[in-house]
């Protein structure tokens, strides 16, 4: 009889903590757009801030709002120069009270809508309420149609494009920013899953805006920097790799809880082969839970990976799945180094150097997590925003001294960012019951290289970063798995010595490398990792005292006054190479790989004639782990294969 009336107190309890109204989901941007802000203003807010959208408001001393502006009107820039303001482009915003249900949120969002403004009964603005807030309150509800196949989207049937590798990346921003597609699933010639493209894709880079001038022609006829830049850059520089995929028997929950923990909005269907079927829309897995099948489609029974019981207790209350059978609860560490909002890039990189650790928490003035700052993080805001570190770039405020003694030389300081700059706010997050596999699998969606696990509250409890999932993987990976099978190929992550570090940069961040061999033909001269090469080079050019120097002298009175800067070379990959570690072959056991790369993090792999072959990198161990995870889905994974997995997790 008690424990009855527990179980009804905690049903009660949940029923009280469950999402029901639109207030329960409200988000509070943290910045204040008004319509004479430029767009380009704008674009920065949203790499920091990923709200689905950013009310727009009368002036920054009034509540009083106007209108909305999208990610999708970035896509309206045509070039660097582009000049265009929030005024210019900004949409009407839907409305709805703090206490209309959420039936009627998803009633404004399929009309097109990414969100809606939030009001009180007064209609004085509290908020807003996004797509992202929706799935995270899915979530807790149940849904009327169970599987994929009852609301997935088919090929040539809804706002999903599905491009070829090559397609012109531009002209699919013309079609997300004009609203005709909410995204793009990329497929090889075969039918294959290649990626996915989201605005947020073209939100994290720039390399699809044209350049400032348009190349000249060379004698009437059109240059080949001429056609690249009319036609644009093809959408494998843009898409987003190693992204979650679902088959049509995947239960509906487990998408809502994916898209909901990644922000991403359109997941691909494939079929038990792997060959794309279709594209599942955030709109699609809302319909599921609130209105349920498609017209002319059908509930199909759900296929989950076979539960097993666990030793702990607390394990046990959700099923082990995949390979290793770890836990993110025996890999997260605990013991993360804090920074300030308002601390320097230079301070991030000393407490990294001087604790060790591949991810801080950024805390604002009462001591609170407000976000994370991996050595990846800062690498890429290094290389995406302040070149300056390494080269001086035009644009830059620049500050030099004017009164400079006879024979004094005067130094070039450089504006350097903060940890608000650099923090992100969207790190995946899973519950301390979850797997390896499955943190691996996150990580990959999302981009980034650790994890954060929370509690029951939602509240971070700890971080599980690459080099965790490495050492699970060298302790209980595959015992079959050799390095062959995981290596990228040489061509993909070999840099030649002479490459300029901005270049090697861009290799690792187009190809979600975290580190590249440096070489010449089948010669190893050394090897970069992305946890060594965002610390490396930063501090002496932040200091401005190797790299630049300006030099001013004769007398300004008699118009003598003079600048004298040296030319500043840019560096290049073999000025900041580390030594090479000995080679590898390519039937060398991943679990022994995995633990030399514990110790280096990049392992060049040479056939027995010594060619270069290809390279084994930690992201390569995470995405054997991933892999495991996809397998895992598939209502065909053999027997044998569980039967495996039971035994290695004892």
């Amino acid at each position: 009889m008690e424990r009855a009336e527990a179980k009804a107190a905690e049903k009660r309890e949940e029923a009280v903590k469950r999402p029901a109204k639109v207030g329960d989901i409200l988000e509070m941007p943290g910045v204040r757009i008004v319509p004479s802000h430029t767009l380009k203003t704008v674009w920065s807010y949203f790499k920091k801030f990923p709200h689905d959208f950013f009310p727009v408001f009368k002036d920054v001393f009034s509540d009083e709002v106007e209108g909305a502006i999208y990610p999708q009107s970035i896509l309206l820039l045509k070039d660097r120069a582009d000049d265009k303001r929030v005024g210019d482009v900004e949409n009407n915003a839907p409305v709805v009270k703090a206490g209309a249900s959420l039936e009627e949120l998803y009633n404004l969002l399929k009309r097109g809508h990414v969100g809606a403004i939030v009001v009180d009964e007064g209609g004085k603005y509290l908020g807003i309420a996004t797509v992202r807030g929706l799935l995270e309150a899915l979530k807790s509800m149940e849904p009327k149609a169970k599987s994929v196949n009852a609301v997935f989207t088919g090929r040539g049937e809804g706002q999903v494009e599905f491009v070829d590798l090559n397609d012109d990346a531009r002209s699919l921003a013309d079609k997300i920013a004009g609203g005709e597609a909410a995204g793009a699933v990329v497929v090889d010639k075969k039918g294959f899953i290649q990626g996915v493209v989201t605005v947020w894709d073209y939100i994290a880079r720039s390399i699809w805006l044209r350049p400032r001038r348009e190349p000249r022609s060379v004698f009437g006829k059109a240059s080949r920097g001429e056609a690249e830049a009319r036609r644009g850059p093809p959408v494998r520089a843009l898409m987003s790799s190693g992204v979650p995929a679902v088959t049509p028997s995947t239960p509906i929950e487990d998408a809502a809880a994916a898209m909901a923990s990644l922000g991403v909005y359109v997941l691909p269907v494939v079929d038990r082969e792997g060959r794309v079927l279709g594209a599942l829309t955030a709109l699609d897995v809302a319909r599921a839970y609130f209105e349920g099948a498609k017209p002319g489609r059908e509930d199909i029974t759900v296929e989950r990976p076979s539960a097993e019981a666990a030793p702990a207790a607390q394990a046990a209350l959700t099923p082990l799945k995949y390979a290793t059978g770890v836990r993110l609860g025996e890999l997260m560490t605990t013991n993360i180094p804090t920074v300030g909002l308002l601390d320097t890039i230079s301070h991030v990189r000393r407490v990294m150097l001087k604790t060790g650790a591949h991810v801080v928490a950024v805390v604002d003035e009462s001591g609170r997590p407000v976000g994370f700052i991996s050595r990846r993080d800062l690498l890429l805001y290094i290389a995406e925003k302040s070149l300056g570190y390494w080269k001086i770039q035009k644009g830059k405020r620049l500050v030099l001294r004017e009164s400079v003694m006879p024979g004094e030389r005067a130094k070039l300081l450089r504006e350097e960012g903060t940890a608000s700059d650099v923090l992100r706010l969207d790190a995946p997050k899973l519950p301390a019951t979850a797997t390896a596999e499955e943190a691996a699998y996150a990580m990959l969606a999302a981009g980034v290289d650790y994890v954060l696990v929370v509690g029951e509250g939602g509240d971070p409890q700890g971080v599980v970063t690459k080099e965790a999932l490495v050492r699970a993987y060298a302790e209980r990976g595959r015992e079959d798995a050799v390095v062959a099978e995981l290596m990228t190929p040489a061509d993909i992550a070999v840099v030649n010595p002479l490459h300029s570090l901005p270049r090697v940069v861009d290799r690792m961040k187009s190809y979600e490398l975290d580190g590249v061999v440096v070489a010449e033909g089948n010669d190893v001269k050394g090897i970069i990792a992305d946890s060594r090469l965002s610390l490396a080079p930063v501090e002496e050019s932040l200091r401005g005292e190797k790299i630049f120097v300006i030099t001013k002298y004769g007398d300004k009175r008699s118009g003598g006054s003079r600048l004298r800067y040296p030319k500043a070379g840019t560096l290049t990959a073999m000025d900041i190479a580390d030594d090479p570690p000995p080679p590898v072959p390519p039937n060398l056991k991943a679990k022994e790989a995995a633990r030399l790369l514990l110790e280096r993090d990049v392992l060049p792999v040479l056939d027995q004639k010594g060619k270069m072959v290809g390279v084994l990198t930690k992201f390569d161990i995470v995405r054997d782990l991933a892999r495991a995870y996809v397998s895992s889905k598939s209502p065909e994974a053999p027997k044998e294969a569980q039967k495996e997995a039971k035994e290695a997790r004892g």
